[in-house]
Order: C-alpha cells, then sequence, then structure tokens
C-alpha cells in the first residue's frame, strides 16, 4: 500500500500527465502558488520534505552561508522567481531562478518541455 503522500504524488502526477507540458507547467507554478498562499506547511506535508531542524547531518555551507538540502533547482523551473518563498518547503536548498534583463524575453519556441514518463 502506497503512503498517502505517494498517492497524492501519483494522483497529481497522472493529471499532469494528462495536459500539453507547457499548460502542466503553467498549472504546476499555479497549484504551489496556491498552496504557498493557503498555508506553507501544506507544500512541506505534501512533499515529504522535514521540519527545520530536522534535516540531515554534514550540510554544506558555502561562503559562509548554510543550506538547509543539498537538492537544487536548476534554471528554467521558475524564470520569474514566483515560487522562491514556496521552494524551500518543497525541500530546494538552492535555485537558479533566471537572469535580470531591462526588458522581457520571448524566450525558445514551444515544444520547450518534454517527459520522461519513467
Amino acid at each position: 500500500m502506497q503512503s498517502p503522500r505517494s498517492e497524492i504524488w501519483h494522483i497529481i502526477k497522472q493529471l499532469l500527465f494528462q495536459l500539453d507540458p507547457e499548460k502542466a507547467h503553467h498549472q504546476t507554478i499555479s497549484l504551489l502558488k496556491a498552496g504557498l498562499a493557503l498555508s506553507p506547511s501544506l507544500l512541506r506535508m505534501v512533499s515529504g520534505f522535514p521540519k527545520t531542524g530536522h534535516q540531515a547531518k554534514n550540510l554544506p555551507v558555502i561562503f559562509g552561508m548554510p543550506f538547509q538540502s543539498r537538492i537544487g533547482l536548476a534554471a528554467g523551473f521558475d524564470k520569474n522567481a514566483e515560487l522562491l518563498p514556496a521552494l524551500p518547503y518543497l525541500g530546494f536548498g538552492f535555485s537558479e531562478v533566471g537572469t535580470v534583463t531591462p526588458l522581457p524575453q520571448p524566450g525558445n519556441l514551444p515544444p520547450r518541455r518534454f517527459r520522461d514518463p519513467a
């Protein structure tokens, strides 16, 4: 039997995989923003990341800055830094959120996202 958390992720994955990858990405950002607005603790509960203070030992300290997790989020997911406050609740210790430009940039042409169902 799956844990309730893994059942939740399984259902969310099934729903998102029925959408176009671009729409699924935007829906995921919307859902995470809503989760952050409702309750950051809800994001932590669903992600399964432990509360602050229960992290693994020997976490990295770089240039005197301690990281809460060794897991980082690569560039491209949160280009507009909309989810920066939510990322620690999801278990990310750091993130590359994009580049500052004087004017908005159009980005690459679709398709920009691909899936690996496994």
